[in-house]
Parts: structure tokens; C-alpha cells; sequence
């Protein structure tokens, strides 16, 4: 087992190995070669300043995954005693990913969306609009006056246009959405 006394961090030799492996292959992503070369690195002993230098990286990424990798320590270990080299790898690699993002909640719900995506594959004539054609200008008003949704730039249609074009669930989605709509009318 190798162990640096500053990072606290005890490897392996299956570790090292598939830390090894992680940091040499061509087919693994560069976020992932860094973050095994930067734990193989505590590992040796080397201090923040040599890995800046040696990686060509800043102080807060070494100290994020050696603290990640501290924090995994005891499952991976776990994980080596009662699993396979395999599944060890497959821990590994968990840890070295990024984690989860939140991001920013949805402006639109995907009925919101589906909704103005419908309403664009009508005629705006259907409509008792007096144009043959929609513009995006013209859509994201009608949407807000229809009440589907509160407040719309006509960019954002058309990004919502753009990007629901090429997409067959959102496609299917649109269709059942459709024969509901359809179904739901009496003549």
C-alpha cells in the first residue's frame, strides 16, 4: 500500500493499478486521465504546488478529488474486499466523475412546450388570425394571449422550434398529444 501522510490517502495495488490503467487510456475522458493522475499523485507524496506543475492545473481541482477521493476511501475499500476487480473499477470511476449539477428549473413545462409546438403546426387562419403563416413574433404572442404561458420572447419559439424538430420522443410526444387534443373536440 502506498500512503502520503499529508493527504491521508491510502492506495491499494489493485487501486493504483486501476488508477494506472484510468490515467494511460487513450479511450478514457481528460477529466477522468486528471483526476486519476492527480490521486496517484497524493498518493506518491508529492505535494499541491508539484501536481500544479507536473498536471498544469490550479490548487482547487487537486484539492476537490483528493477530498472526493477521502470521502470514497472506506466504500472502495469495502467495495475491493467483497466485490470484484471490476466492480472496484466501476466504483472507481463513480468517484471520479462529475458529480450531479441541479442547474436552473424549467421556464416551460413539457406540456407548455408541446402545447406551443401544436399550436404552430396550425394554420393561423384556424386560428382567426389574418396572416397564412406563423412568425415566431406572431406565435409567442398568441401563446401568451391564449394563456398557455404567461410571458414568451419570440426567440425563445424559435429555439423550442429548432430544437424539437429532430426529436422523435418529443415528435411522438407532440402526436399523442395531438389525437388527445383531437379526441377531446366534439363536432
Amino acid at each position: 500500500m502506498s500512503f502520503n501522510k499529508n493527504a491521508g490517502t491510502f492506495l491499494s495495488d489493485i487501486q493504483i493499478q486501476i488508477l494506472e490503467d484510468l490515467a494511460n487510456a487513450s479511450f478514457s475522458p481528460q477529466a477522468i486521465i486528471i483526476r486519476a493522475n492527480i490521486i496517484l499523485l497524493c498518493a506518491q507524496g508529492k505535494l499541491a504546488l508539484d501536481i500544479e506543475q507536473e498536471l498544469g492545473i490550479s490548487y482547487p481541482p487537486i484539492n476537490k478529488w483528493r477530498g472526493r477521493w477521502l470521502q470514497s476511501k472506506a466504500m472502495l475499500d469495502q467495495i475491493e474486499k467483497d466485490k470484484t476487480k471490476g466492480e472496484l473499477k466501476k466504483a472507481i470511476e463513480h468517484v471520479l466523475k462529475d458529480a450531479p449539477r441541479s442547474g436552473a428549473p424549467a421556464d416551460f413545462t413539457e406540456i407548455q412546450i408541446l402545447q406551443i409546438i401544436a399550436l404552430a403546426c396550425t394554420s393561423p387562419q384556424e386560428e382567426g388570425l389574418p396572416v397564412s403563416h406563423w412568425s415566431c413574433r406572431s406565435l409567442a404572442k398568441h401563446v401568451i394571449k391564449k394563456g398557455i404561458v404567461k410571458n414568451i420572447s419570440h426567440s425563445r419559439i424559435n429555439v423550442f422550434l429548432k430544437s424539437r424538430a429532430d426529436k422523435t420522443t418529443q415528435g411522438k410526444m407532440l402526436v399523442k398529444f395531438q389525437k388527445q387534443k383531437f379526441r377531446n373536440l366534439r363536432c
